[in-house]
């Protein structure tokens, strides 16, 4: 049972568990999506979570010169990372580096003071939507320009309808706002009181209402543009946001940072599972 606990740890303080989680929610935004994705972009994607995490996590620590859990380990996993997604860089378009610039601008200010000797982490609502405009840029944005990926069903000369794809991308923007919302109640017992986070804003209670209220304009979204799928594909996210939901509603029942960290954190792996299997 310790091992399992350590292996676990690691698991989560490495950020491969939400570079995992990342990549089901890339497979699952794009299921349906005229944009073809290749394993090669997944990795990318992965590797770019890996380190983006890491970095915010533990570049202040490495900085100060002090020791964190599994330091040689996490280092490792990084060093691995940054090597491979440098890799796949190289064959990568103009347009996509300007993207991953951006997302990469995002997350170094999102840990360097850059205004006021602050960094996004410590402005509020700012710090939730920085992180759900990383994840937005990568999922939906970066697809569109990237070497590796393909624009199915379309001959030069004819139009895409990029209605769907905007809605899918107006959708995602919401589900991970929302997903982010047991993360900020957790955060609670940390946070310190100038942080001024919208559960220290507003309270638990409404911030849980915030997330209800954004995964209720996710699921219109949804219903109104893609009731004419198939069946699957409509009910499966119906599914997901009643899920969110509850995993919303209960996020200050259950003390463990597991619960947050490990179990919300999976919810899109269940996901692409459900998607799988039907």
């Amino acid at each position: 049972m310790r091992l399992l606990k350590t292996v676990l740890d690691f698991y989560i303080r490495s950020s491969l568990h939400v570079a995992i989680c990342f990549v089901a929610l890339l497979y699952v935004f794009h299921c349906y999506s005229f944009v073809k994705l290749s394993d090669d972009f997944a990795l990318l994607g992965f590797c770019f979570v890996v380190i983006g995490y890491n970095f915010i996590k533990y570049a202040t620590l490495v900085y100060d010169n002090r020791d964190f859990k599994y330091k040689k380990g996490i280092f490792a996993i990084t060093v691995i990372s940054a090597l491979v997604g440098a890799y796949l860089l190289l064959f990568e378009t103009l347009l996509a580096y300007i993207v991953l610039l951006i997302s990469g601008l995002l997350s170094l200010f999102y840990v360097i003071p850059f205004y006021h000797k602050k960094s996004l982490r410590l402005m509020s609502i700012i710090k939730v939507v920085t992180v759900v405009l990383v994840w937005w840029l990568v999922i939906m944005l970066l697809p569109v320009f990237s070497n590796y990926t393909e624009i199915v069903n379309w001959q030069p000369g004819n139009d895409i309808n990029w209605t769907p794809y905007i809605i899918k991308s107006i959708e995602l923007f919401l589900f991970v706002f929302s997903l982010l919302i047991p993360f900020e109640i957790r955060d609670l017992k940390y946070d310190a009181p100038s942080l001024k986070t919208i559960p220290q804003l507003v309270g638990t209670r409404k911030t849980k209402y915030l997330g209800m209220l954004l995964l209720l304009c996710a699921f219109l979204l949804h219903h109104f543009y893609f009731m004419q799928y198939e069946f699957p594909y409509y009910f499966i996210p119906l599914l997901i946001y009643v899920i969110t939901a509850i995993a919303i509603w209960f996020s200050d029942k259950f003390k463990s940072d597991y619960y947050v960290s490990f179990f919300v954190e999976a919810i899109p792996v269940f996901w692409l599972a459900l998607y799988w299997v039907t």
